[in-house]
């Protein structure tokens, strides 16, 4: 039985999360807590395949939150459930390392298809979002507007064509890279590719390595950054558009 665990601590959200959870995965067990205390007892009791979290909500606890939920359940996909659109909360939840980033003011049955992209390997991400998110990886000829933009600032490097060592992946480095960014675990990877799974752990250890990153998101967007998703983001593109 694959298990579902909501986090928010607006009790009328909180319902209306769990609806559209289970409306996503009907035959999954959506289990939901309107506080991070709560949320942390929840640990070693389950299994989750999925956790809808509010991180905003639970104010000072944010970080630690995400920490420990990455911690205690690595293969589920932490997915952010949020009001803010703006590039500082954007950048600060990729950093932490969630792994998809949806609006609460986005009409149910978006965030339904959203979710439920995610079994064909899709990150679940607002439409607004990705816009705002591809639209820092376009050629443009203002490095300076790019610079400054804190989504693409990952890891305080400098524009490409600015003296930046480019990254080289190995085929198989780029294989992994390539499933990750489908939104594919270190399991689902290893099993893909016929690998262990501490094989596949160690191949993203050295991405995240030459790429200067600590999660999928950030891996994700510093390789497209550097044109190592060329594919991808071209898929992504024409979607949101």
């Amino acid at each position: 039985m694959q298990h579902i665990l909501v986090i928010e601590d607006h009790l009328e959200t909180l319902d209306w999360l769990v609806s559209t959870a289970a409306e996503a995965f009907p035959s999954y067990v959506v289990t939901p807590v309107p506080t991070v205390v709560e949320a942390l007892n929840n640990f070693n009791k389950k299994q989750y395949f999925l956790l809808l979290v509010d991180l905003y909500a639970a104010g000072q606890n944010s970080e630690t939150l995400v920490k420990k939920l990455r911690w205690q359940y690595p293969d589920a996909r932490l997915v952010v459930v949020t009001n803010h659109d703006d590039d500082r909360h954007i950048y600060t939840a990729l950093q932490w390392g969630v792994d998809g980033y949806l609006l609460k003011s986005e009409r149910s049955r978006i965030i339904v298809d959203e979710l439920k992209s995610m079994v064909l390997g899709k990150p679940p991400i607002s439409p607004t979002i990705l816009r705002k998110i591809l639209s820092s990886f376009r050629c443009d000829s203002d490095h300076t507007k790019i610079n400054h933009n804190p989504v693409i600032r990952l890891t305080n490097k400098k524009p490409m064509g600015h003296g930046e060592d480019i990254v080289h992946l190995t085929c198989r480095e780029g294989e992994v890279m390539h499933l990750i960014a489908k939104g594919c675990t270190c399991s689902e990877v290893a099993s893909l590719l016929g690998i262990s799974a501490n094989t596949s752990a160690g191949y993203i250890k050295v991405i995240y390595r030459k790429l200067c990153v600590s999660s999928r998101a950030e891996a994700v967007l510093e390789a497209g950054r550097q044109g190592l998703l060329p594919s991808f983001f071209a898929a992504q593109t024409a979607q949101a558009g």
